[in-house]
């Protein structure tokens, strides 16, 4: 992990804004998570302004993971950390990315070039999922194995839709992009390479 390690840091600072939600049940938690961010499709759609749409949409983005968060904090302050909670949410961290993912292109007005990078990122998300999903039902551990987990994809588009946000530069959004899907593709790799390893 890169900036995952810094995920318990952030769990402290938002331990506080998950106690209003300790009688709420964590599963709920997490599905608002996958909630507010369908609305970007709408915003990326329907939004003229570029400025005000990638702004809505970062903000959406940071209150979806904040709900991610908070879910998890919930389950452990709760003792109700279980396989369907665990289960539910990875299927809604993986709508998120692919809605965060997704709605670039109409966000910089339909960018051809966008299209290609989003299909390479949207494949090495998918696979660096995939990899750990298919080994640890082969009985790999996965404890810090890969470049850029969850935590660290959501932060880099987070930082992504800020970075376009302040510039409106495709170009720079291009390259940022271009960046994510190598990572994201070499975790695949890096997974892959790992169970195969293991599996002998």
């Amino acid at each position: 992990m890169v900036l995952g390690k810094f995920k318990r840091v952030f769990e402290q600072l938002l331990t506080p804004l998950a106690k209003p939600f300790i009688n709420v049940n964590p599963n709920i938690v997490t599905i608002l998570g996958l909630i507010t961010s369908i609305p970007m499709i709408f915003i990326a759609l329907y939004v003229e302004n570029r400025q005000v749409a990638t702004l809505l949409c970062l903000i959406l983005l940071i209150l979806s993971g904040m709900f991610d968060l908070i879910d998890g904090i919930l389950a452990r302050l709760k003792g109700r950390v279980t396989r369907k909670g665990t289960f539910l949410d990875s299927v809604c961290d993986r709508y998120v990315d692919m809605i965060a993912l997704m709605i670039l292109p109409l966000i910089t007005k339909l960018d051809f070039d966008m299209y290609i990078l989003i299909i390479f990122s949207i494949l090495g998300t998918y696979m660096t999922s995939y990899a750990r999903l298919r080994g640890e039902s082969l009985g790999i551990e996965f404890i810090g194995i890969g470049l850029f987990e969850r935590s660290e994809r959501l932060i880099y588009l987070i930082a992504l839709y800020i970075a376009y946000l302040i510039t409106l530069n495709v170009n720079l959004a291009k390259l940022l992009l271009l960046v994510f899907a190598i990572i994201v593709n070499l975790t695949a790799i890096q997974r892959i390479v790992y169970s195969l390893k293991k599996l002998k």
